[in-house]
């Protein structure tokens, strides 16, 4: 038999809404604060609407990174290779079996 109860309806959709906001409540601040400059992120409170700032931060990521200066950005080529990894785990893990074709 199917039971109809509209208030217990609308209380499981309340619980279920409220876990998707609390799911992805931190996925949009990370979002947000990387369209952001720097006096923006540090303001309290923080926006919680995007900036313009997001190609900005990102080349200025890049440039850190020194992914630039590699010329690994594009064509199907790793970012990282075995020896420029910064995790000693990956490092181990590749040079446990034979390394990558150069």
């Amino acid at each position: 038999m199917i039971e109809r109860t509209p208030i217990l309806n609308a209380v499981t959709h309340v619980i279920l809404l409220s876990g998707v906001v609390l799911a992805v409540l931190p996925l949009w601040l990370v979002f947000v604060a990387s369209t952001l400059t720097l006096a923006e992120v540090n303001a309290v409170p923080m926006p919680m609407l995007p900036g313009g700032s997001l190609w900005n931060n990102v080349t200025e990521a890049w440039a850190r990174a020194g992914l630039r200066k590699r010329g690994k950005t594009v064509g199907g080529r790793a970012l990282f290779s075995c020896r420029d990894s910064a995790r000693p785990s990956l490092y181990v893990m590749c040079h446990r079996h034979r390394p990558f074709p150069r």
